[in-house]
């Protein structure tokens, strides 16, 4: 009996001192026996790695890479008679990367063309993807604002100096995305798509040089030829 009772000691002890007194606090790491995958073999985007050649754990998708449910087209997205704007970037023409030459190019591709179902359509990528970060009006003061973080302004400052930030710089950074935060959406948008938010991204800029009664009135003249019939 009394190894019975000095083993339930030595059985109570063990639990004390590897679970800790109830509602005690220490500054030490705690003993898991079941970890509960707290501790796992994983590595985060933004960690390096001696594994691959580039040092980074995350890695650039293979040269050609589409989104699930799409195909290659069978002809390039490239200037050309017949360009297919709903494809993605297979070529080095301004279309394609934004550049003539060694530098950005200003204005619009030819094959583009900028009407009211392209600006729509661009206000709908730009809702989906840079509203939450540059806020609605290109302001910057998007949600990730209220968290401690300071997203650009695309409607003032230096993103609207086209001296500074062509149209083309504007589609690069949207494409393969900036040194900061931002990353590239080009596996996430097609040609027509990405350059139909650097024409809304323009339009944001011309609202703000606008005196507020003529943005009324554009407005109000926009909503007026929209209206859907009854």
């Amino acid at each position: 009996m009394r190894y019975f009772f000095l083993g339930y000691f030595v059985l109570i002890a063990l639990v004390v001192s590897v679970a800790g007194f109830r509602g005690s606090k220490s500054a030490r790491s705690p003993i898991e026996i079941f970890n509960d995958m707290d501790l796992q073999a994983k590595a985060n985007p933004q960690m390096s790695s001696d594994f691959f050649a580039s040092g980074q754990v995350a890695q650039e998708p293979v040269a050609g890479t589409i989104p699930m449910g799409w195909e290659v087209p069978a002809v390039a997205a490239s200037a050309g008679a017949a360009p297919n704007l709903d494809g993605y970037a297979f070529a080095d023409d301004y279309l394609n990367t934004g550049m003539m030459g060694e530098y950005y190019g200003d204005g619009m591709p030819e094959e583009i063309t900028v009407d009211a179902a392209l600006l729509q359509r661009g206000q709908e990528k730009y809702q989906i993807y840079c509203a939450i970060c540059h806020g609605e009006s290109g302001n910057g003061a998007g949600v990730i604002s209220k968290y401690g973080l300071v997203p650009t302004s695309l409607s003032t400052g230096l993103v609207a100096d086209r001296a500074q930030r062509p149209d083309g710089r504007i589609y690069d950074v949207l494409v393969n995305g900036n040194k900061g935060l931002m990353e590239g959406y080009k596996a996430r948008l097609t040609l027509r798509d990405r350059w139909a938010v650097v024409a809304y991204v323009r339009a944001l800029q011309e609202r703000v040089k606008m005196p507020a009664a003529d943005v009324e009135e554009a407005y109000n003249a926009w909503e007026a030829e929209n209206q859907p019939a009854e």
